[in-house]
């Protein structure tokens, strides 16, 4: 009989157990988790608090109990591996509530070790009403907190995933919410135009959002009142009755460190598609690894649910004898919702293309954004949907793509997801079928017309431009751009770019004098349409250098709308 022992009792290490159960019924499978509760639903912690999910108990996928009948394997949580000695194949371990330290045995080892927060050294974790947010047992000590109390004020430290949920979650049950973030934007991986809007949002539901800081100091204030004090880096002093940090994690690698297992650059264990390690029969996954871009090749480190499951999978698969089976590599796709918003992203963004483009000879990409609907306009509720994809010049395959919106976000940011895996170009975003009726979609989706938006780049019969190489050029003073807004004059007054000229489309043909042909002519409309409209008119009467400006005056204006 063989055994296998897991470390981790999240996501990862027990969907090993249960698959590896399913492909082998003699199998002795024991499971380490050195908090009390496995198989927890840490995406839902934020939504607990802001009291969306009412019941803790909907939180706990599995119990130690339940995996451990409905699986037949040994479920050990309160046990801390402590380390591990791979050529004894032995493991010491703690029992956490005993203080027992006594040696495991294995033939198969398989860390799911996941991720440890990063705590910052200047927060005083000892202070009532300072909490992160890991367990079930956090969540539940958060809500106990908050209680019936009214008029509370939360400061959230922290601006990417994690943070930007919490915050929205305890808003939305109506605490005053600040939320602290180190970056210029919140959720970094969008590019800075998706971000701004990102932003923009964050700020509409009535989170003071402070950007660019840091917490200097937090704890009690030291005035004998028992008040919390966070003093922020421009020395801005803020008391809120409770803080959540969200700061972000780190691979916990220690064990597999302590043990001779080779590891990064950046401290994840290094496997191979089968997920071993350097160390004979010892494996990993889930958020403690790092492997390769389905998109890039490059190595990267995404600590994502999904990619954890899949991994797993093939974990067990090895372990019981399916050799066939390797993993891929990952394109990081993900999405988070902030009060009506719905935010999503795959593949590969701007920054990461940069860094594909000094590392690989030859290559280059396009960006194109296109602004549409979620469904019919005439139909109600149509709200607007804003897609950024990016293509390589050579060959058109889809490489990254982000989008913002309301509804139908997450299904096209699915789509582009799979035209992604299956290495697919903007054609097939052009020949799509997508089902139709009003309340549900145009007849031409967003992304047919991002399909239409490239087919025209590689055909050669319209090149794009993006709104902050627009503003580059008018802040300049470049006197060989010149901008024309196509829209109807009435439509100008509500915002246009600096000097712009005003042509309405249907008066284009017949004033063309009024333009100068030597220039570059950046044509923008509401959205888009017009403006290729006209860039085909100006294209076929002598105008030799025209671009499109992607996204239009709807863009162009959320991106400059300040609520406060």
């Amino acid at each position: 009989m063989t055994r296998t022992v897991i470390v981790g009792g999240t996501a990862a290490g027990t969907t090993v157990a249960a698959r590896l159960r399913r492909l082998d019924e003699t199998a002795e499978i024991i499971l380490y988790e050195k908090n009390e509760f496995v198989s927890s639903a840490v995406c839902g912690f934020p939504y607990y608090i802001g009291n969306v999910i009412r019941d803790a108990g909907m939180l706990r996928v599995q119990t130690a109990r339940t995996l451990g009948e409905k699986f037949k394997m040994d479920v050990r949580t309160c046990s801390e591996v402590i380390s591990i000695s791979p050529q004894e194949k032995n493991l010491q371990v703690k029992n956490l509530k005993t203080g027992e330290i006594y040696s495991e045995h294995y033939d198969n080892l398989i860390l799911a070790t996941g991720t440890v927060q990063s705590i910052p050294a200047n927060i005083d974790f000892e202070a009532p009403g300072i909490f992160t947010l890991r367990t079930v047992s956090d969540a539940e000590k958060i809500n106990a907190f908050i209680g019936d109390k009214k008029g509370l004020t939360a400061l959230v430290y922290g601006s990417g995933f994690a943070g930007v949920e919490i915050a929205d979650n305890l808003q939305h049950r109506g605490i005053n919410t600040v939320l602290v973030g180190r970056g210029p934007h919140a959720l970094r991986h969008f590019d800075r135009d998706l971000s701004a809007l990102i932003d923009l949002q964050i700020k509409v539901s009535r989170i003071r959002f402070l950007q660019e800081t840091v917490i200097a100091k937090a704890g009690l204030s030291g005035d004998g009142t028992g008040r919390l004090e966070a003093v922020l880096s421009d020395g801005t002093v803020i008391n809120p009755d409770f803080i959540v940090v969200a700061t972000g994690n780190r691979p916990d690698s220690r064990l597999a460190e302590k043990a001779g297992i080779a590891l990064n650059d950046n401290k994840t264990i290094r496997v191979d598609s089968r997920m071993r390690t350097s160390v004979p029969d010892v494996y990993a996954v889930g958020d403690v690894i790092e492997f390769c871009s389905f998109v890039s090749g490059m190595n990267q480190h995404i600590a994502l649910a999904g990619p954890a499951y899949r991994q797993a999978r093939v974990c067990a698969d090895n372990i019981a004898g399916l050799k066939s089976s390797e993993y891929h590599g990952a394109q990081n796709t993900a999405v988070i919702k902030i009060n009506d918003l719905t935010a999503a992203y795959t593949g590969m963004n701007t920054d990461q293309l940069e860094q594909l483009k000094k590392k690989r000879q030859g290559f280059d990409y396009v960006p194109l954004l296109v602004s549409g609907k979620s469904h019919a306009g005439f139909y109600p509720r149509s709200v607007p949907v804003i897609i950024k994809a990016f293509f390589d010049k050579k060959q058109g395959r889809l490489l990254g793509a982000q989008a913002i919106g309301g509804e139908g976000i997450d299904k096209r940011i699915d789509v582009l997801a799979g035209i992604i895996r299956a290495r697919g170009t903007y054609q097939d975003l052009a020949e799509a079928d997508f089902c139709y009726a009003p309340p549900f979609s145009a007849a031409n989706d967003a992304l047919n017309f991002l399909g239409f938006l490239a087919d025209n780049y590689f055909r050669s019969l319209a090149v794009y431009i993006l709104w902050d190489e627009v503003e580059k050029e008018i802040d300049s003073g470049n006197s060989k751009f010149t901008v024309l807004d196509v829209r109807e004059t009435m439509e100008t007054g509500f915002s246009s770019f600096k000097g712009a000229v005003n042509i309405p489309l249907g008066e284009l043909r017949d004033r063309l004098d009024e333009l100068p042909k030597n220039n570059t002519i950046a044509v923008t409309c509401a959205v888009g349409v017009r403006a290729y409209n006209a860039a085909r008119i100006l294209m076929q009467n002598g105008f030799n250098d025209v671009r499109v400006i992607c996204g239009g005056m709807h863009l162009y204006r959320s991106l400059h709308w300040k609520p406060y």
